[in-house]
């Protein structure tokens, strides 16, 4: 199998609301999703005083998938 063929795809919406962008692999078009991470806090040592901010954190990422 493998990549044979790989290109981004940028379709217009034909009522003008905006476009698609994505990955096309071999043919197939490829759905994907991302996400940032945010900090807590800017000052690393204040963050870490309170470990529940990392596991909630954590847990967000959990329940959106």
């Amino acid at each position: 199998m493998g990549i044979r063929s790989l290109k981004w795809q940028q379709d217009l919406d034909p009522n003008g609301f905006g476009s698609s962008f994505y990955a096309v692999l071999n043919g197939v078009p490829l759905y994907m999703r991302g996400s940032n991470y945010i900090p807590p806090d800017m000052f690393m040592p204040r963050a870490l005083r309170n470990p529940q901010v990392y596991r909630d954190t954590v847990q967000a990422a959990v329940d959106g998938n």
